[in-house]
């Protein structure tokens, strides 16, 4: 009886994990990392993390993104809809050096359980980082 207990438990467990995991269905860019990161992250001249924070979730919220979570140490996750995809974003803000704060916006868009990352510069730039500048009334450098 312990036995088939066992071996019943033993199969409800394979059950369990033989599903598909999320990230089986993540296409990641093609990018090298190094190029992606500058497509994704911008510095500003600022060392004002709190102003940063608001103007990326000012930013975000133009954009059309609805704010899902923020944490006040510098993460926003945001996410929409549209006819076509889903997106989600997370944005970091972080202190580097004196005066210096970088933003990171990264972007996933799919359908069902199909996502991909976001990699066209043009879509970062014109959709987040030339509005988060002009929020914020400073100009995005390189994130180095």
């Amino acid at each position: 009886m312990m036995r088939a207990i066992a071996a019943l438990g033993l199969i409800l467990l394979l059950a369990a994990c033989s599903g598909v995991r999320i990230s089986d269905n993540v296409l990641r860019s093609d990018l090298p990392a190094a190029q992606l990161t500058a497509v994704e992250a911008r510095s500003f001249a600022t060392a004002d993390k709190t102003a940063v924070i608001r103007a990326v979730a000012a930013t975000m919220l133009e954009a059309g993104f609805v704010l899902d979570r923020v944490d006040p140490d510098g993460k926003l996750w945001g996410s929409a809809e549209t006819d076509v995809f889903s997106f989600k974003v997370v944005a970091t803000v972080v202190p580097r050096g004196a005066g210096t704060t970088v933003v990171r916006f990264v972007t996933d868009k799919g359908q069902g359980r199909d996502i991909i990352e976001v990699d066209d510069p043009k879509f970062y730039e014109d959709k987040f980082f030339k509005p988060l500048a002009e929020n914020l009334r400073l100009p995005a450098g390189p994130a180095t």
